[in-house]
Parts: structure tokens; sequence; C-alpha cells
């Protein structure tokens, strides 16, 4: 059997859309992009959140995956798809991040409400309190990863306006 001349081998399809589909990620609205993530990852948090109180271990496996994916996904193309400095960089991922945990706290308040009352409450009032401090710790542990992420692996090559034409 013969292979037609269309066709292309089964791992640089997948490479190839993995790639147009980060770069496309790449150009979406930064707002937009981050808000996504956030209640993404919140809703994963309060699953997992969920599921470790109610010793319900298939919850906690598929939102710790969840969550996992969309913080891989996001945080690839923070740095190596988007035209931010270092520090931009860092700056998106902390807020976004820290976000995201006070949005999956506030789910998984309202989940636990029957159960734990006011225990769920108090942790994300918490959580609140804490925001502004947690956000500069994220900002710079975010920058050295950044740092770190963009000198193991070259910025990316944006194509020309005229290649893309």
């Amino acid at each position: 059997m013969s292979q037609s001349t269309n066709e292309r081998p089964t791992e640089d399809a997948d490479v190839s859309r993995l790639e147009g589909m980060l770069r496309h990620l790449g150009r979406t609205p930064s707002l937009r992009f981050s808000a996504t993530y956030i209640a993404m990852t919140g809703v994963a948090m309060a699953i997992v959140t969920f599921g470790g109180v109610t010793e319900r271990r298939v919850l906690v496996w598929f939102g710790s995956s969840l969550a996992m994916c969309a913080t891989f996904t996001f945080v690839s193309v923070t740095v190596w798809y988007r035209h931010q400095n270092v520090i931009n960089a860092a700056i998106t991922i902390a807020v976004a991040w820290s976000f995201a945990r006070i949005v999956g706290l506030a789910f998984a308040a309202l989940l636990l409400w029957p159960q734990n009352g006011s225990l769920g409450a108090l942790a994300f009032v918490g959580a609140l309190l804490g925001l502004p401090i947690a956000i500069i710790e994220w900002i710079i542990a975010a920058a050295i990863g950044v740092a770190v992420l963009r000198w193991f692996r070259a910025p990316i090559p944006w194509p020309s306006k005229e290649k893309e034409k």
C-alpha cells in the first residue's frame, strides 16, 4: 500500500496541531485567557477539595488532572508563546494562580457548606486576607520559573506577517 502525498506521519501532524493550538492561545487576549484559566482551575481545585473532604478518590484524581493540564497549558503559553518580558509573565502567572485558588476555595465553601458550615467560609476569608502577600510571593517564584524555563527553551520565533498570508 502506498501512502498518499497529502498525508503526513502521525507524529508530525500531532506536533504541528499542538504547536498551532499553543500559538493560537498565545494570540488570544490576555484577560480572556487568564479568566478562562482562573475559572477552569478554580473549579478543578474545588473538585479536589470536595473529593478530599468527602473521601472520594476519583474526584481528587479528576480535579488534580484537570488542574495540572490547565496549569501546564497556561504556563507554557505564557512563558513561550506571548510577547511579554519576564516580569509581566510572572505577574500574569502569579495573579491568575492566586485568583484561581480564591475561586476554588469559594466553590469548595459552597459545596461543603451543608457538611462543615462556616469552616469553608472562614477558609475563604483567610485566603482573601492573605491574597496580597500570596501574590507577592508567587510573583517572585513565577519570575524565577519563567526565567529558568526561557533559559532551557529559547523563545519560539514568531512567523512573519508575510508568511501567514
